[in-house]
């Protein structure tokens, strides 16, 4: 446990408004509209920044490039299991949520409640399908919900292999596999959660769920600490290549890098 909060600890919310977009959850008439500027994703997965304890006035949805469902003009992405599900209570008015562009972050935080819950959530750049999270707080504030969570009507089969979740859900052609593990530990009063989880989606035909378990074996193996290593160490690589200054024009300058986050996601 005590490594657990010392490797979040370790991990900083940046405070440069040119490369983060900065959410307060004072104002729900837009919950939709900010859930969907946070999203994530790695070019192949892509999830919103919705509440991980889910909220009335979101709609969540994690989707994987070129699976749909439906005919004709029904057509539409179908939506995978959800990686992101905890149990919180008690929020707080200074919750925010915060989008770092820079490293492809996504974290969450009450900077004023001495008693916190803290999330924080990427897609790996450079390894396709593979979501990470880790949330710390109080033990009577925040607790694991499924690895797993479905999303729509849509059928989702699940199960267990070895000591991972699995589940898929499958449009009228291919579909979504995932397999997910998480770790929780507890000490004094407070809680830890790590879970990674692994998409292999097919658009052609139902993709094994093997497939899933493998690359999240492969994932386990490289460790959280390991991961969000080499998804900064790409990010930043991204941004030395394309990196956009605009100096006397900020807003503009931070639409631009964003469109830039946006496509690489």
């Amino acid at each position: 446990m005590r490594a657990l909060l010392r490797a979040f600890s370790a991990v900083t919310i940046d405070d440069d408004p040119r490369w983060t977009l900065r959410v307060s959850d004072r104002d729900r008439l837009h919950a939709r509209a900010e859930e969907t500027l946070l999203s994530v994703g790695d070019g192949v997965i892509g999830l919103r920044g919705s509440h991980e304890e889910g909220d009335p006035h979101e709609a969540p949805l994690v989707v994987a490039a070129g699976v749909y469902g439906g005919e004709g003009p029904a057509e539409h992405l179908i939506a995978g299991p959800s990686p992101l599900a905890l149990c919180v209570s008690g929020a707080g008015a200074s919750q925010r949520r915060v989008l770092d562009l820079r490293t492809g972050i996504l974290w969450r935080d009450e900077p004023d409640d001495a008693r916190a819950v803290r999330t924080l959530r990427f897609v790996a750049a450079g390894r396709r399908g593979i979501v990470v999270m880790r949330a710390e707080g109080p033990a009577d504030r925040l607790a694991p919900g499924p690895p797993l969570r479905q999303l729509t009507e849509r059928a989702m089969a699940s199960g267990h292999l070895d000591d991972a979740t699995w589940a898929r859900t499958v449009g009228e052609h291919g579909g979504i596999a995932a397999a997910s593990a998480q770790m929780v530990a507890e000490e004094d009063g407070e809680r830890a959660i790590e879970r990674v989880t692994a998409y292999a989606p097919d658009f052609r035909r139902p993709p094994p769920v093997g497939r899933a378990v493998a690359a999240l074996n492969s994932a386990r193996r490289r460790g959280f600490n390991g991961l969000f290593a080499d998804h900064c160490a790409e990010w930043a690589r991204r941004w030395s290549d394309a990196c956009v200054e605009i100096p006397d024009d900020a807003a503009a300058e931070f639409a631009v890098r964003y469109a830039l986050f946006q496509l690489w996601c």
